[in-house]
């Protein structure tokens, strides 16, 4: 039931999730309004507010207008409501610091599945979500250190060097067409908060699947060869398969 309570608590997370990815992008202030249908403007009811199950009753449809809800709304929640639960089913424990550092770890999460679908929709990922990111990395280190946690400090230097560095060549001598700034930043958080060698899994496996999924869309003609194509997404992938599995993938190599 644990596991239950906290998907639904991740689903609600990707509620508001799905907000922000509309109101700012448009300047639209989060709280100065009720939830409403995007298409015909009309406010949404409790019961159409409920994460996924809405979607689901009402068949993808606004009660109101009957126009198509965006298949990003479900999809956000469910995605938040499960990398909540992996979340506290890896690194949980109901000890006040480990409640601390696990919604800590949540908000590290939250804002990646947030940069995640802004950089799909927008081919951006805003300062503020980079900083974001870094506050709530740093009070976990926090937290870590005061349950008596080794923090290997050289390890998430180097880590955060690594990621930053290996992208920024690609960045800098392209003029931004092979990648982005965000991506440089997005990369060196990631690296630095999963440290040393866990940040080559990660940018390992975002160019393995990129590539694979960059060339599916060429091959099907889906995108041409000069359209853009969002790497944060597969950073941000790549960084919690790396951070679920990457200690296993490791000893498994390593052994």
């Amino acid at each position: 039931m644990i596991f239950v309570f906290v998907f639904v608590l991740g689903a609600i997370i990707g509620s508001f999730l799905n907000v922000i990815l509309y109101r700012l992008p448009r300047g639209l202030n989060f709280g100065a309004s009720r939830s409403f249908c995007p298409h015909c403007k009309k406010i949404l009811r409790w019961y159409q507010l409920i994460p996924i199950f809405s979607f689901v009753f009402q068949k993808g449809r606004c009660a109101f207008c009957q126009k198509k809800i965006s298949w990003h709304y479900p999809l956000v929640e469910f995605l938040t409501g499960i990398i909540f639960v992996l979340i506290f089913r890896y690194f949980g424990d109901f000890s006040f610091l480990g409640i601390l550092k696990i919604a800590f770890l949540w908000g590290v999460g939250a804002i990646l599945i947030l940069a995640c679908f802004y950089d799909i929709f927008y081919y951006e990922i805003p300062n503020g979500f980079i900083i974001l990111l870094f506050v709530f990395g740093i009070l976990y280190f926090v937290v870590e250190f005061f349950q008596g946690k080794n923090l290997n400090f050289q390890s998430h230097l180097l880590g955060f060097l690594v990621g930053g560095g290996f992208l920024f060549p690609f960045f800098y001598f392209s003029d931004e067409t092979l990648m982005g700034g965000a991506d440089v930043k997005l990369m060196a958080f990631l690296g630095g908060f999963l440290g040393f060698p866990l940040v080559l899994m990660v940018l390992a496996s975002a160019f393995i699947i990129g590539g694979f999924f960059a060339s599916w869309l060429l091959i099907f003609k889906i995108k041409k060869p000069k359209d853009p194509l969002p790497f944060g997404p597969f950073l941000i992938l790549g960084f919690f398969l790396t951070l679920f599995f990457g200690n296993f993938v490791l000893n498994l190599y390593l052994g």
